[in-house]
């Protein structure tokens, strides 16, 4: 009886005492990451540029929550030019634990407007190039196709 209680006790102190350790080992981290996206978005059609189209940013792989259902932020949009400039401050944050590798550093632009099929562009951030602190997203010449081209 005596050594089946000190069992329960040695088995409940071992317990806690995992507990605070492993408590004690996994770091939350918060990080910001600055990017900086440019590029010119045209009508595939008629060639001509596309204003007032949105840019979101879908974090895929930074946060430890918000990569795991993904939701787009709108950053900004496409000027009268087609031109889009936007600069997105991303505050985010992961684990560091020995069971948690790194977070894999990826996300997706998407560009959308009314009456034409999204685009999707898929980045690592160590494939980009980088100005001290800001990531650079070069989208270069994006040619949206509208909705009713691709049903015909």
């Amino acid at each position: 009886m005596c050594f089946n209680k000190f069992y329960k006790i040695w088995f409940s102190t071992s317990l806690i005492i995992l507990f605070i350790i492993s408590g004690c080992t996994v770091k939350h981290i918060h990080s910001v990451t600055i990017f900086e996206i440019q590029g010119q978005v045209f009508d595939k059609q008629s060639n001509l540029p596309l204003e007032n189209v949105k840019v979101s940013f879908i974090d895929t792989g930074y946060d430890y929550v918000r990569s795991k259902k993904p939701l787009p932020i709108e950053i900004g949009q496409s000027d009268s030019n087609g031109l889009i400039k936007a600069r997105f401050n991303y505050l985010w944050a992961h684990k560091d634990f020995i069971f948690y590798g790194p977070p894999k550093e990826t996300f997706q632009i998407v560009l959308s407007k009314k009456l034409y099929a999204p685009r999707r562009f898929n980045f690592d951030e160590s494939k980009l190039e980088r100005d001290a602190f800001i990531f650079e997203v070069n989208l270069e010449e994006v040619y949206m196709v509208p909705i009713n081209k691709i049903n015909n």
